[in-house]
C-alpha cells in the first residue's frame, strides 16, 4: 500500500508539470498573436482621398459626398437647383444641355453658382508611422465646396458652405485588425455675401469599427475595415455634436459689408434652417477612403521562452520485510566405526631358471 500511495503522488507531479509547461506554451503563443495585432512594417507618407461617395447628415439634412463615377451636376439630368427652404426652385433649366444660366460647361459642378465649380473631394495628406499613428497637418486637409439655393420668403439666396479644418487630424491604422480611427476638429462656414457669415464648429471622432461607441448611434452607418491589399477604408460616426453657429470672420451684413454679422441673424438664418446646435445621435458622417499606399502589418517572428526541465527529486522506495526468524536445528552427532586393518599375504616370489645358451660350430670349408 504503500509503495502504490508514492507512486501515485511521483505520477501526479509529473500531471502538474506537465499541465505548467503546455500553459506556458500556449501564453507564449496568445502574447505572439497579441504583438502582430499592432503596428505598421511600412510607414511613412501616405495621400488619402474620399472619392467613393459617402455623406454627411447634419440634424436630419443629408448632403452627398460625390464619386469618381457621378456625373457633375450640369449634366447629370436632375434639378439641382431646388431651394433648401422650400419653396420654387431657382430656377427650371436642366444642365447644361438645358440651357441653365447657372451652367458654364458641362463640366461644371454646381447648377446654383454662376461660373464654373470644378469637382472636389475630401483630401487627406499625411503620414503614417510604425506603431500606427495617423497624423494629417491641419494645411494638408481640404473639403469640397458646395452651394445650396435657399429662399427667405420671397428673397432667393445662393449660400456658400465652406468645410474648414480647425487643427490637425489624427487617428491610428491598425492593419492586423483592419481598425483606424480618426479625429477630425472642423467647422462649416456658411455664408451669403448679402446677408450673414455663420460658422459651426464640429468635433469628432471616426471608426471603422462597427462596434466602436462613435458608431452607436440612431443614423445608420455602414463602416468598413481597412483593406491591406488597396490602402481602401470606410470610417463612420454618427455620435457627435453640431454646435449652433456663430458670426464668422467675414464681416459682412446687409447691406454687403456695411453690418457685422449678428448672432441674430446666425440664429435666424442659419440655426433655425438647418436645425443646429445638433445634440449627439442627431447627426452622421460616411467617408469612404482611398489611399495611395495600402499599409500592412509588420511580420512577427517569435522565439519561443527557453523551456525549464524541472527534475522531480528522485523517489526513494525503502521496502522493510518482515523480520525472518531461523531456527537452527540442534548439531548433529555422526560416530565413525574405527578403522578396519586389512592384512596382506607376503607377495609370492617366482625364481626363473637362467636362459640356456647353444653353441653353434663354424661351418666346415671344402677345398677342390
Amino acid at each position: 500500500m504503500t509503495i502504490a500511495i508514492r507512486e501515485s503522488r511521483a505520477r501526479l507531479v509529473l500531471v502538474v508539470l506537465a499541465v505548467f509547461v503546455l500553459c506556458s506554451a500556449l501564453l507564449v503563443a496568445f502574447r505572439s498573436v497579441g504583438a502582430g495585432a499592432s503596428g505598421v512594417a511600412n510607414p511613412g507618407p501616405v495621400a488619402m482621398k474620399v472619392d467613393s461617395g459617402g455623406f454627411l447628415n447634419l440634424a436630419g439634412n443629408a448632403f452627398n459626398l460625390k464619386k469618381t463615377t457621378d456625373l457633375t451636376e450640369c449634366q447629370n439630368g436632375v434639378n439641382d437647383d431646388a431651394s433648401f427652404t422650400g419653396g420654387a426652385p431657382q430656377d427650371t433649366a436642366i444642365d447644361k444641355a438645358g440651357n441653365d444660366p447657372q451652367c458654364s460647361v458641362a463640366a461644371d459642378d454646381s447648377e446654383v453658382q454662376i461660373g464654373l465649380q470644378p469637382r472636389q473631394y475630401i483630401t487627406l495628406n499625411g503620414s503614417v508611422d510604425a506603431a500606427g499613428n495617423i497624423t494629417v497637418p491641419q494645411a494638408n486637409i481640404a473639403f469640397p465646396t458646395f452651394y445650396i439655393f435657399a429662399r427667405s420668403g420671397n428673397t432667393p439666396a445662393v449660400i456658400k458652405v465652406t468645410p474648414t479644418a480647425t487643427a490637425a487630424a489624427t487617428g491610428t491604422l491598425d492593419p492586423a485588425s483592419g481598425i483606424v480611427t480618426f479625429h477630425i476638429d472642423w467647422q462649416l462656414d456658411i455664408y451669403n455675401a448679402a446677408f450673414f457669415d455663420c460658422v459651426a464648429p464640429i468635433s469628432m471622432d471616426l471608426s471603422s469599427d462597427a462596434g466602436a461607441g462613435t458608431n452607436a448611434g440612431a443614423i445608420p452607418v455602414s463602416p468598413v475595415l481597412y483593406n491591406t491589399g488597396d490602402g481602401s477604408v470606410t470610417v463612420t460616426s454618427n455620435e457627435y455634436a453640431v454646435g449652433g453657429s456663430v458670426p464668422g470672420p467675414t464681416n459682412v451684413g446687409f447691406p454687403p459689408n456695411l453690418t457685422p454679422t449678428t448672432q441674430a441673424a446666425c440664429d435666424n438664418l442659419v440655426n433655425t434652417n438647418f436645425g443646429l446646435p445638433s445634440g449627439p445621435r442627431n447627426n452622421a458622417i460616411e467617408l469612404p477612403v482611398t489611399s495611395d499606399v495600402a499599409f500592412t502589418a509588420p511580420t512577427t517572428t517569435t522565439t519561443a521562452a527557453p523551456t525549464t526541465t524541472t527534475t522531480a527529486a528522485p523517489t526513494t522506495t525503502t521496502t522493510t520485510a518482515a523480520p525472518t526468524t531461523t531456527t537452527t536445528a540442534a548439531p548433529t552427532t555422526t560416530t565413525t566405526a574405527a578403522p578396519t586393518t586389512t592384512t596382506t599375504a607376503a607377495p609370492t616370489t617366482t625364481t626363473t631358471a637362467a636362459p640356456t645358451t647353444t653353441t653353434t660350430a663354424a661351418p666346415t670349408t671344402t677345398t677342390t
